[in-house]
Order: structure tokens, then C-alpha cells, then sequence
């Protein structure tokens, strides 16, 4: 026979594991609601009055691409070790920093396209010949556009799939695979900037970057609901991109926040590319 007082105990902490059990199944079903279709300035506000953690926020999108990019397989490269510890680092400084001043995209989890240098890592630009054991295309620095990303305090998750060298418009890679529409995989998400607009359709980034030569980013984003920003050509710098035209070449971002403008001020860059700022004159 149990002694009374080993049968409270043993209540107490069935009691409490209950309680915790509740309590963690609240937090996951307010940040699933909280999350889905999230927006910057939103997110921002969830920051500011410390509804979430940086932590919290990048565990949710890794979680959701664990469960789900096999199915839509948007996202070709994950990094989830080095933006967890981008979060920490964050989250510590939020602590640590009264009334901190943080960046416009602070805590913002993105998802680069794979033409896209990201130092240490492998630029695929969607071609199997970039990924052969002892000739991978590793990049020694950061894009632009990534170093600026990163400066406005982005937190990337991974590079997203693209076609061969970005040469067609729907979205299959011989690096990677096929690309489903976020809607129905059954359909193309377009291409070339595909994995980047299905990534951000189906909520396994707030962000995606996208290039765009003749209808690399205004093709995905029509065909999954999402704003495309084309930018002035020149306007943003294309060093550390692989490019299909030197000349035609942009970048911009997809997201799910229609209604709101992407803060693309963070991104600017001129000069830094022959004929750079000479668009227009």
C-alpha cells in the first residue's frame, strides 16, 4: 500500500505535468495563429511587448519547414544551427538593452534565392554542377544584398530552389528537385524566384528573396498571392548574385503582407557593380 504522504507527491506532480502540458499546448496554439500570414510590423509588435522570443519565432519556422517542405521542397539549403544562434544573440541583446532600437528588419526570418552567395555556404543557382563533391561553388563572401540583410538585423533560415542558372519559369532544378505551388503542389509556383514565393506562401519565412531578368519575381507572386517588389534596376546592388543577364538583372523580396510596403531602404545600394546607378540617365 502506498504511504499518503508518496501518493500527495505523486498527485502534485501528475498534477503539475498536466498543468505544463496545458500550458505549452496555449503558447503553440497562439503562435500558430500568431504566425500564419504574419506580417513585419506585426511581428515587430510582438517583439516590443515581449509576446514572443526571436527564439520562439525561428523555432516556429523551423518546426513548420521540418513538417512541411517535404511536401512543397521550396526550400533547398537549411541553416537553422547558425539563425538560432542569430536569435540568441538577439533575444540576449533585447534583454539586456532597455528601449532597444532595432533595425527594420530585427528578428525578421528570411529565406535567400540559391543564385545568391551566403558566405561558407554552396551557391547552387539551381545547377547539379555547383553541387559535385570537391568542385562546389562555396562563397567566400556574402552577397550585398545579404550583408545588408543581415546589417538590418534579418535572421536567414536558408536558400530557397530555383531552376537550372535560373533559366526558365517554372521552378525544377537538377541540384534540388521540383518545386510545388504552396496551393496545390500539383501546379508550378512559377519561376525563376519559385521555392522563394511557395516558402513564403506557405508560411516557412516571413520573407524571400527573388531575382528578376524578364518575370523572375512578378510570375511566383502572381501566382500565389503574394506582393512582388521589382525594384528600379540598379537601384539595388546584384555583387554575389549569378545573374542570367549582367545587364536586365534586379532583385527584390516576396512576402504575404499585402497592403504593406517591404522596407526596401535597407537594401539600397549603388556603385557597386559595373553600371550600377546608370539606369534612367
Amino acid at each position: 500500500m502506498i504511504p499518503i504522504k508518496r501518493l500527495l507527491l505523486l498527485l502534485t506532480l501528475a498534477l503539475e505535468g498536466v498543468a505544463l502540458l496545458t500550458s505549452q499546448s496555449v503558447i503553440g496554439a497562439a503562435i500558430d495563429r500568431d504566425m500564419a500570414e504574419v506580417t513585419i510590423p506585426q511581428l515587430e509588435r510582438f517583439y516590443e511587448t515581449r509576446r514572443y522570443t526571436v527564439t520562439q519565432v525561428v523555432r516556429w519556422y523551423v518546426a513548420r519547414i521540418e513538417k512541411y517542405d517535404g511536401i512543397y521542397q521550396a526550400i533547398e539549403q537549411r541553416d537553422f544551427q547558425s539563425a538560432l544562434a542569430t536569435a540568441a544573440r538577439q533575444d540576449d541583446e533585447a534583454a539586456r538593452v532597455r528601449n532597444l532600437s532595432r533595425p527594420p528588419l530585427w528578428g525578421v526570418p528570411i529565406v535567400i534565392k540559391a543564385n545568391t552567395s551566403i558566405q561558407g555556404r554552396v551557391t547552387t543557382d539551381g545547377w547539379a554542377g555547383f553541387v559535385i563533391t570537391g568542385h562546389q561553388l562555396i562563397a567566400p563572401k556574402d552577397a550585398t544584398i545579404v550583408a545588408k540583410l543581415r546589417a538590418a538585423g534579418a535572421v536567414i533560415i536558408g536558400q530557397t530552389n530555383m531552376p537550372d542558372l535560373a533559366f526558365s519559369d517554372t521552378t525544377r532544378s537538377t541540384s534540388f528537385g521540383r518545386t510545388g505551388n504552396a496551393y496545390d503542389v500539383r501546379y508550378s509556383p512559377g519561376g525563376s524566384s519559385g521555392g522563394a514565393v511557395t516558402a513564403v506562401s506557405a508560411n516557412l519565412a516571413v520573407v524571400g528573396t527573388g531575382t528578376d531578368t524578364s518575370n523572375s519575381i512578378r510570375m511566383p507572386a502572381s501566382t500565389s498571392a503574394v506582393v512582388g517588389v521589382l525594384p528600379t534596376r540598379g537601384l539595388v546592388s546584384i555583387a554575389g548574385i549569378a545573374p542570367f543577364d549582367w545587364l536586365r538583372h534586379a532583385i527584390s523580396q516576396q512576402r504575404c503582407a499585402a497592403g504593406h510596403a517591404f522596407r526596401r531602404s535597407c537594401i539600397h545600394c549603388h556603385g557597386t557593380y559595373p553600371g550600377a546607378g546608370r539606369t534612367g540617365r
